[in-house]
């Protein structure tokens, strides 16, 4: 039995994992979806939607949130120069700023990857210790419920680590399904080959015990702090704000499904439903569809003898429709609707503020005879617009990753410098004496790090740090004057000759 919200949690005799700490304001909502999302009744597609964009829940924060006891600071750097700075600099000089990436691009992929370093107990987690090659499970669920209403079995999501490649992936847990035979796997191996950029790719499908049940595991691609549609846009988790829908937005996701369901129509599947908590944004305005490929074993699973084996046309063209609904509940959801004319899409888009094009694409969806063919010729106007727009963020990453690309090369070399100098317990070794061979590069590294001016303050210059470095990892004839700090030896060495005796130290140091 779970402890109530104002019990203490004892993970050494709790028999299934419950989130604690939650206090007494929490409230388990049974009705909310499984998997990586939350959601609201009404909100599946073809269901009545509650009017305009709102946050129809604000949950508590998740309780894996505090297991990092040192949160992660995203601030130890230099600061943003002040607004007057930039406004006065001349077109030669630059800010320490611009020579790395903008702070909110560099705390975005910092917690990109802190969400993928998360860990938690497997004591307090209830969770097994390793499923097959996978271990270390994490649970990605963004609310603490279980329901059947997605798949028509319990379900639920952990981040897990291979064994076999060290990678991360997502474990998608289906519970109860009757697998009786592996025959109910034969449509597995087309989804594994399906490679589309707006699906989460099915890397394994498996039955297992390790849960203490027989339990269906499907291995994807894990997309770290990934939300659904349901949570960008209608459920506020923590303090993410909700992205506003305009036709803009829904062109963009009518362009990134339509690739998808070509793409699975053309290894002769079906999506069967575009549930809006199993389709993930991984990036701004990048949606993947998750969870493939559940619906075709279930089915398989469930099928009785008597049963018709169901039609691949039917189907797809039920996948066409059913991204209609996805497409329409989202408009709708932008006003305030007639309910009396709930169910007929043309006179709902009607109400509409959207443009012809948009009106007359989405109610070519319901149409019997609609077909992926001339639906690509419809959105077809809108693609060069969405080609531009993401290659304008390829550009955008590509030139801050050029102007980042010389740290790893620089951190190198540092460690190099680092190794090298000041070792006690060389201190003896009269070949590794710092008075000898390894003078020069002492007092190279005092001459990048430790200069002082007139007066001894230390002076501290990113510039003519990352110059000097550069020189040397190039191994430039430039010269340079190094001078011992009581001023009574002085060298001169060009960069060329210090690199060839930091390598030399450096392969010494490490028997190579």
């Amino acid at each position: 039995m779970a402890p109530t919200p104002s019990s203490t949690f004892n993970p050494e005799t709790a028999p299934m994992f419950t989130p604690s700490g939650l206090g007494s304001a929490y409230i388990p909502n049974t009705s909310a979806l499984n998997g990586n999302s939350a959601t609201t009744p009404g909100m599946v597609p073809g269901a009545p939607q509650p009017p305009l964009q709102q946050v129809v829940g604000q949950p508590e924060e998740p309780f894996y949130m505090q297991t990092n006891l040192y949160p992660m600071n995203y601030h130890l750097y230099a600061p943003q120069a002040p607004p007057h700075i930039d406004l006065n600099k001349k077109a030669n000089e630059r800010t320490v700023a611009d020579i790395f990436i903008p702070d909110r691009l560099r705390e975005y992929i910092q917690r990109k990857n802190e969400e993928s370093l998360k860990s938690i107990s497997n004591t307090q987690a209830g969770l097994p210790f390793h499923v097959n090659q996978y271990h270390s499970l994490f649970p990605i669920d963004q609310n603490f419920d279980r329901s059947v209403k997605s798949f028509g079995f319990v379900s639920s999501v952990y981040k897990c680590m291979s064994n076999d490649d060290g990678r991360l992936y997502a474990m998608r847990r289906i519970e109860g399904v009757p697998i009786m035979s592996t025959k109910v796997f034969k449509k597995v191996k087309r989804w594994q080959q399906l490679d589309c950029a707006n699906i989460v790719t099915l890397r394994e499908v498996f039955t297992t015990r390790s849960f203490g049940d027989n339990s269906l595991i499907l291995i994807y691609d894990y997309y770290p702090m990934s939300l659904t549609l349901m949570e960008t846009h209608f459920i506020k988790i923590g303090n993410n704000s909700l992205e506003l829908i305009t036709e803009e937005l829904l062109w963009n996701y009518l362009v990134q499904l339509t690739n998808a369901i070509v793409s699975i129509h053309s290894h002769s599947l079906t999506v069967s439903a575009f549930d809006p908590s199993k389709i993930i944004v991984t990036n701004k305005g990048r949606i993947r569809l998750s969870a493939c490929g559940i619906y075709d074993i279930i089915r398989s699973a469930t099928i009785t003898k008597d049963s018709p084996e169901p039609d691949l046309k039917e189907q797809q063209q039920h996948d066409i429709r059913e991204l209609g609904s996805l497409i329409l509940n989202f408009a709708r959801s932008t006003a305030i609707i007639n309910e009396s004319q709930d169910g007929e899409p043309k006179k709902i888009l009607e109400q509409l503020k959207f443009s012809q094009e948009f009106k007359h694409c989405v109610s070519y969806l319901f149409e019997e005879d609609a077909t992926l063919a001339r639906l690509q010729e419809l959105i077809a106007p809108q693609l060069l617009r969405i080609s531009n727009g993401l290659q304008d963020s390829s550009d955008y990453m590509e030139s801050w990753l050029a102007r980042e690309v010389e740290n790893a090369r620089l951190v190198r070399l540092m460690t190099k410098l680092e190794s090298i100098c000041d070792r006690p317990e060389r201190g003896s070794d009269g070949a590794w004496s710092e008075t000898g061979e390894r003078y020069p590069v002492k007092l190279f590294k005092d001459y990048v790090f430790h200069q002082v001016n007139e007066s001894g303050h230390p002076v501290v210059d990113l510039t003519h740090v990352v110059n000097c470095l550069n020189k040397l990892d190039a191994g430039s004839e430039e010269t340079l004057l190094l001078v011992s700090p009581d001023e009574t030896t002085c060298l001169i060495m060009s960069y060329r000759n210090l690199k060839q005796l930091v390598d030399k130290s450096f392969s010494q140091l490490t028997g190579a």
